[in-house]
């Protein structure tokens, strides 16, 4: 009897386990892509990807970054910044919520926060997120003009950040 009751709770610890693992598995998102969550990070649920769009032109470069934050609650946060070569630049801060729209991508809905000409703005933006790229939506659904590819957070360059 001992060894029956051994091995049903054995059986129990098991079924409990494989349970935990499941509901903590990470979003498809992430696939593809070295994970750039520290320890500290993983602990709350943070799930971070980095997406870089790099065109050079002769004035110079135009670069456009998003690194976005997921956390497990469906909250949402990161940087997008916007440096042309000859323009102004956006460099700003977002917060908001997440919901996943498929297997393999995200919708954050996002208050936008940046300086332009001295004054803070904020804007309502929604990043759609997935493994292959990042799409930009503002001005009552109008889309950015390109998706921004997924990159690797440890590499992206110090002056875009």
């Amino acid at each position: 009897m001992k060894k029956d009751t051994l091995i049903f709770i054995l059986s129990l610890g098991v079924l409990i386990a494989s349970m935990f693992l499941y509901n903590a598995a990470p979003l498809a998102l992430h696939t593809d892509m070295p994970d750039t969550s520290t320890d500290s990070e993983e602990s709350v649920g943070l799930h971070r990807m980095c997406y870089l769009q790099h065109i050079t032109t002769e004035a110079g470069s135009d670069d456009t970054y998003l690194e976005a934050s997921l956390n497990d609650d469906g909250t949402a946060s990161g940087v997008f910044n916007t440096i042309p070569a000859e323009k102004d630049r956006l460099m700003g801060t977002f917060s908001g919520n997440w919901v996943e729209t498929s297997s393999s991508s995200a919708s954050l809905h996002v208050t936008y926060t940046y300086v332009g000409e001295g004054k803070t703005i904020q804007e309502r933006r929604v990043f759609t997120v997935s493994p292959d790229g990042a799409a930009i939506s503002y001005d009552e659904g109008k889309t950015f003009p390109q998706v921004l590819p997924r990159v690797d957070c440890e590499s992206v360059p110090e002056n875009v950040i």
